[in-house]
Formats: structure tokens, sequence, C-alpha cells
């Protein structure tokens, strides 16, 4: 095929906000990952909620809320997590998703902290990606056509690092490419991710196939 004519390269948060302005959604302002680590301490242990086996390992249930909770709360039935209406799970549907992995009370706990912070609403300021993905994720899907501004004239698009992405944001990217009619290349290592995302190949490849079914036959360029 020919050379491009020419490329531009952006970061996923600049995406985020082309997305916002794009859809009329307001900006997100997003805290340092170090500051949101202090108020995610300070909102867990201000909770109330006994925290068991998480109680000496924070960073590790904020990785888990970021990944699993928050990250993978999908508007459609995925593998074998159902369709989440909103932007967190329900304790039920999380804890049956998550504790052949973490154990029962791990789960358990995981699940009261994570709607916790979802009702008080929190998500915004301690996962903002995650809840920014959802809250665009839901707003296109509501749009019959991707905006004009967004990824114009755009053929192809490359994602580098793509292991920092969760699920959400993955499967947002996914419909952002797939509306514009590009194609999509993803390379990374899901063992180098700086972002809690618990990232892996198999279900990123699946994703793909599930996004493709719940909107329709990806557009040819």
């Amino acid at each position: 095929s020919a050379a491009p004519e020419s490329v531009r390269v952006d970061d996923f948060g600049t995406l985020l906000q082309r997305l916002e302005e794009a859809l009329g959604l307001p900006p997100v302002s997003c805290a340092p990952a170090s500051e949101i680590a202090g108020r995610f301490r300070a909102a867990v242990q201000g909770s109330g909620l006994r925290l068991g086996p998480w109680e000496s390992h924070l960073d590790a249930l904020y990785a888990e809320l970021h990944a699993h909770f928050f990250g993978a709360a999908l508007p459609e039935a995925f593998r074998d997590m159902p369709a989440c209406t909103e932007g967190a799970p329900s304790p039920e549907v999380y804890e049956a998703h998550r504790q052949g992995t973490l154990g029962k009370r791990a789960a358990e706990v995981a699940a009261q902290v994570g709607r916790k912070l979802w009702e008080q609403g929190l998500a915004g300021e301690l996962v903002p990606g995650p809840w920014r993905a959802r809250r665009l994720y839901d707003r296109l899907r509501a749009t019959p056509h991707l905006p004009e501004a967004v990824l114009p004239g755009v053929e192809a698009v490359y994602v580098d690092e793509v292991q920092d992405l969760t699920l959400l944001e993955a499967a947002l990217l996914i419909e952002v490419t797939a509306r514009r009619g590009a194609s999509l290349l993803a390379a990374g290592d899901e063992g180098q991710t700086v972002r809690p995302t618990d990232f892996d190949w198999g279900a990123f490849a699946d994703l793909v196939s599930a996004c493709a079914e719940w909107r329709g036959p990806w557009p040819t360029v």
C-alpha cells in the first residue's frame, strides 16, 4: 500500500479530550498518580469498611479496582462478566467474576470498597481513566455517527504500549477506530505495564471480536 501522506502522534489522554469536546461532554482534569494514590488511601481508610486481607495492601487493592472493578465495567457481556448498566458492576457480579482469582473474602471486600467509592461519586477522581472511557463509550454508542472532528481522514491507527489500557479504555479505542473505518494495529508487552490494567493479549483479541459483534462488521477502508 502507499505510504501515508502524514502521521499525527497523540497520547491517549489527548484522544479522550478530543472525544469529550466533539461529543459535548465537559473536560476532565486528572490529578497526578501520586496524588490520586493519597486520595484513594484517605477515601478507603475513611470509609468505615473492614479491609480484611487488603488492610496492608492498599496499593494492590487500588490496582485491582482500577483494572477489574471499574476498568472492566463494559456495557455488554464479555467472557464471564455480565453487562454493566453503569460504570461499576454490582458487588455480586464482581465477586462471582473475581473470587476464583482473589479468593472469596478478598473479592467480597474489594467489591464493597469499589461500590462504596462509586456510590460516593469518587470514581471520576480516583479512577479517571476508566471513568472517562465509560462515559465516552456510552455517549458514543448513543451517537449515530462519529463526529468529523475525531480522527478526520485517518486510515490507520497504530497504538503503542497498548498494555497500559484497561478493557474499557481499549473497547473505546476499538469503537472509535471502527467508526472511522480505519485499520487498527496494536503493539505492547503485557509484562511492562505502568498503569494497573492486568492486560492480557488473549482478552484484547477477544475484545476486538466482541466489539464487532456489539456494533456490527468492521467497516472496510
